[in-house]
């Protein structure tokens, strides 16, 4: 049983940051050099000249190392470099996580190499480069599933790890996703949780719904997440009280925080989501943000009993709860029932549980 319930109201409805499990992905490749030779270097002269062509900047690897098409770690190898090979920097993203390197088989002859594997004396001589003044790029915090749709539901395309540089294109009607481009995803998109990202500020970054039409370029609150005319029932998960869609249980180091994000529809689709969690400790803090066309609202549940009485929140709320440590805890989802017309609302709950002291 909890024994305390404070509340919060949110202005706005975005969620928190919170990881998802995922498969590991090596950010380089440690396999054996091939036999043969690796690509030879451009050369590039040396001397001082009136060129405003810039003068590349020679580093040494520290170790063997990727080279790949684009500056992050998801991007085609064109091939390996071993360590303690000089290369020609040309230049580096804004974030300075990855270098452009002289490298004659990739894209007009260059190549990049994650910077943190690269000694070079004077980095700040090293200019950035790629991209244009429209475009906004953002670097990845940790590694994270990089998805087909703006939702933990959606499959997965591929994986990015921290450091990784990804040019952003849109974001859902929460602003909790980010479009980004990715050459595995459909039409070279692929979606992230915006939390995950150290990113400029997104508000110029326009709406794109889950079937990628651009529907604004703001983020209110309250706008459908997609279109009316477009709307259609919630995929079933299949889940139940006794098999929910997601579980977690927190762990006895650190700050433990998770997310979930999905969607439920009625009278078609799938009405009901559940989710269960343990907390280590008893402090608990709950958000729920949403959007569509429908009132959304999250129950808390113990062993199939209600723990207070009506909805636990709605759409851009937050409590902290003081519940058990040790115990589970059901968190039902689900939209209010009695229209003919279909009614959607897409979700993210984040969780945060203390779970040392």
């Amino acid at each position: 049983m909890f024994t305390g319930l404070t509340v919060f109201v949110l202005l706005g409805c975005a969620p928190a940051a919170a990881p998802e499990p995922i498969t590991p992905t090596p950010a380089f490749v440690t396999a054996t050099l091939p036999a043969t030779p690796a690509p030879r270097l451009t050369e590039i002269p040396w001397t001082q000249t009136a060129s405003t062509t810039p003068t590349a900047l020679i580093g040494t690897t520290t170790t063997q190392i990727n080279v790949r098409a684009e500056p992050h770690s998801a991007s085609s190898v064109l091939g390996l470099l071993g360590a303690s090979t000089a290369v020609q920097i040309l230049g580096k993203d804004p974030n300075g996580n990855w270098y452009q390197i002289v490298y004659e088989v990739g894209e007009a002859g260059t190549g990049w190499v994650a910077s943190e594997y690269v000694r070079v004396e004077n980095t700040g001589a090293i200019p950035v480069v790629g991209g244009s003044d429209s475009e906004v790029t953002a670097s990845v915090r940790e590694q994270i599933n990089v998805r087909r749709g703006p939702g933990t539901d959606f499959d997965s395309l591929g994986t990015l790890n921290a450091r990784d540089v990804v040019t952003l294109t849109g974001k859902d009607g929460l602003g909790a996703w980010l479009q980004i481009a990715f050459k595995a995803g459909p039409g070279g998109k692929g979606w992230v949780a915006a939390s995950f990202l150290e990113a400029p500020a997104t508000d110029g970054l326009p709406i794109v719904a889950e079937s990628g039409e651009v529907v604004g370029t703001s983020t209110p609150t309250g706008v459908p997440l997609v279109p009316t005319q477009t709307l259609v029932p919630a995929r079933d998960d299949g889940d139940s009280a006794e098999v929910p869609a997601f579980e977690i249980a927190f762990g006895p180091s650190g700050v433990g925080s998770t997310f979930y994000s999905s969607a439920v529809s009625t009278p078609e689709g799938d009405a009901v989501d559940w989710i269960r969690f343990t907390p280590y400790y008893g402090n608990i803090t709950i958000s729920l943000a949403c959007t569509g066309n429908g009132p959304l609202a999250l129950e808390l549940r113990q062993a199939g009993e209600v723990l207070a009485e009506g909805q636990l929140l709605t759409c851009g709320e937050t409590r902290e709860l003081t519940l058990t440590g040790g115990s589970a805890y059901t968190l039902r989802l689900t939209l209010a029932a009695g229209s003919f017309e279909l009614t959607y609302s897409r979700y993210t709950v984040s969780l945060y549980g203390a779970a040392s002291r």
